[in-house]
């Protein structure tokens, strides 16, 4: 489960760049307005990472940032500060929605209830009182029968170590040494004996480390699983443009984005795809390069092309754009499949 004070900090980051740009020297003065709604979210995620945040402050914050992409939106001059400040708003919008997602229900927060839901169960009352239940009472246990001991078989004396035999003494002439026969304690395979043409032909090792051939250079390149494959059925699909800044999908256990699959099929790639939360959509059509992060630090880049695109609908659903693989490596395949046995996917009609 993801972090909430992980979380807190990384959109608090990400709206960082947002109001310095904003607030910069070159900025115009009517900017400023903007600055106000983000300086209020950069403060109810400063309390959440230091413990003091709770459920309906993160939904004020997320409300917060809304605004001010909505401002941004709505703002009619050209500057760099104002594509730099949404930039930093949209990215934080998905980093919110998870932290809300991920934040415990607090005693104090009070969710609004709909009309066509039904009431909760402690509001519903008995006209009879309920008899309090008394609590079972444990049977007496019969105290165990001690079985009769099994007679103890005598244990041997412990035996001293065998001492190894004398070595047998070999008689020689007299005046000679006496010599000692070695023990054998199996049978060595027999050797033949190396050959005159094995004689002259042997190499004798020289000492010291030998020297390195560096006349051939070998090409540097990936590993086979990382290497991107065309995924099947998207042959001849557009490619993103040499030098596309690629997209970043973070992925977690309540985050906006997450895979997806169809009617066509239960295989997220071939028949599927993967949903990236975003309040800066590109059009359907168009070839991206992501970048997608997953817990435990592991990460695949893969290219897609947008298949389509999903509004805001209120604080459950976040807005974004479903995008289908055009080319992943295996170990990119792998990771998805580890992805989706832990979380289910999303469900997107593509009939």
């Amino acid at each position: 489960m993801a972090d909430p004070i992980e979380l807190a900090k990384k959109a608090r980051t990400t709206l960082a760049t947002s109001l310095q740009a904003l607030q910069d020297d070159s900025a115009p003065d009517e900017l400023l307005d903007v600055a106000e709604p983000i300086a209020q979210t950069m403060g109810i995620l400063h309390k959440v990472e230091h413990g003091n945040g709770t459920k309906l402050m993160v939904q004020e914050a997320l409300d917060h940032a809304r605004t001010a992409l909505n401002d941004l939106q709505n703002i009619s001059i050209a500057h760099p500060a104002v594509e730099a400040a949404m930039e930093g708003v949209a990215g934080s919008l998905s980093k919110i929605f998870a932290l809300a997602q991920a934040m415990p229900q607090a005693p104090g927060d009070h969710p609004t209830i709909r009309r066509d839901s039904a009431p909760p169960p402690a509001a519903a009352t008995s006209a009879a009182p309920i008899a309090p239940v008394a609590a079972p009472v444990a049977a007496p246990v019969a105290a165990p029968v001690a079985a009769p001991a099994a007679p103890v078989a005598p244990q041997p004396a412990p035996q001293p170590a065998p001492q190894p035999a004398p070595q047998p003494v070999v008689a020689q002439p007299l005046g000679q040494p006496a010599v000692h026969a070695p023990m054998v304690t199996a049978p060595l395979p027999a050797v033949p004996p190396p050959t005159p043409a094995a004689l002259n032909t042997q190499v004798i090792p020289q000492a010291g480390p030998q020297p390195r051939d560096f006349g051939a250079t070998l090409p540097v390149t990936n590993p086979p699983d990382k290497e991107p494959e065309e995924v099947s059925g998207m042959a001849g699909a557009p490619l993103p443009a040499a030098g596309a800044k690629r997209v970043e999908v973070e992925l977690g256990a309540h985050s906006g984005s997450n895979f997806y699959k169809g009617l066509s099929g239960n295989d997220v790639i071939d028949h599927g795809g993967i949903f990236v939360a975003t309040y800066a959509s590109p059009k359907v059509g168009e070839a991206v390069a992501l970048r997608i992060l997953l817990p435990g630090d592991l990460e695949f880049e893969g290219d897609a092309v947008v298949q389509w695109t999903r509004e805001a609908r209120g604080a459950d659903s976040e807005p974004g754009f479903g995008a289908k693989f055009t080319r992943i490596s295996r170990e990119g395949r792998q990771l998805v499949y580890r992805y989706v046995r832990n979380r289910e996917p999303m469900f997107y009609d593509d009939m």
